[in-house]
């Protein structure tokens, strides 16, 4: 979206797609940068995304409007280990 929104938001990794105002309050939907994680289980790096369900998350108001982030909560799964990760 823009760049002077990512660098307020001031998250490493994360891009902001969409800025909407509703009813006065501002959503701000937001994207991972990284493809893949590396596995907390045994440490081997992973893109195989299992699921992808965005999470609504209210953050610090701003000149008296609530502020929420639509977050994408991705959940992978390491073939090395066949375990899930979030």
């Amino acid at each position: 979206m823009s760049f002077h929104l990512d660098y307020l938001l001031d998250l490493p990794g994360v891009k902001v797609e969409t800025c909407t105002q509703i009813e006065g309050k501002i959503y701000f939907k937001l994207s991972i940068v990284v493809s893949g994680i590396v596995c907390p289980h045994c440490e081997n790096f992973t893109e195989e995304l299992h699921q992808n369900r965005p999470i609504l998350t209210r953050d610090l108001s701003v000149f008296g409007r609530s502020v929420y982030l639509k977050v994408p909560r991705r959940q992978f799964y390491c073939s090395s280990c066949q375990r899930y990760s979030t």
